[in-house]
């Protein structure tokens, strides 16, 4: 059940590049969290692609676009859902998505960031309700806490 946002400097991508990135990037987050393929276990895998303004991006100080394109994406998973491994998994999926989408002229100049948050159990919320990790597995189906999967 990740959240997932991402924000790119403004008019770099093409509506189907931003499309391809949103579609990546829920696969990558998906796979890292060990959500079957199935549109029932994904339908709490929510990813906001938000276009900022390039003048707006910097890096060490310095407005770096068009020369680099950073991409910054805020990965939340609820607590015990992700351990070392899958960060990893994470980070090289996310990273693979956004290179996925734009023409290979563009790779040397992507530049990712991939922050991973764990949202502590009793802290999430959904629809006016608590989700404890046990409703979340119920709902996703991860394929490594069969254990959790109780309603």
């Amino acid at each position: 059940m990740p959240n997932v946002f991402v924000k790119i400097p403004e008019g770099i991508f093409t509506k189907s590049q931003i499309d391809q990135i949103g579609t990546g990037i829920t696969k990558a987050a998906n796979a890292a969290e060990g959500i079957p393929d199935n549109p029932e276990n994904q339908r709490l895998t929510w990813i906001l692609v938000e276009e900022v303004a390039s003048s707006q991006i910097y890096i060490g100080g310095n407005q770096v676009v068009p020369h680099a394109i950073p991409v910054i994406v805020q990965f939340h998973a609820p607590e015990g859902v992700l351990d070392a491994d899958r960060r990893k998994i994470a980070a090289e999926k996310v990273h693979a998505a956004i290179l996925d989408a734009v023409d290979a002229d563009l790779h040397p100049r992507i530049a990712s960031s991939c922050m991973m948050a764990d949202v502590p159990e009793g802290h999430w919320g959904g629809n006016g309700a608590i989700m404890t990790l046990n409703k979340i597995a119920a709902v996703v189906g991860y394929t490594h806490l069969t254990d959790r999967q109780a309603s």
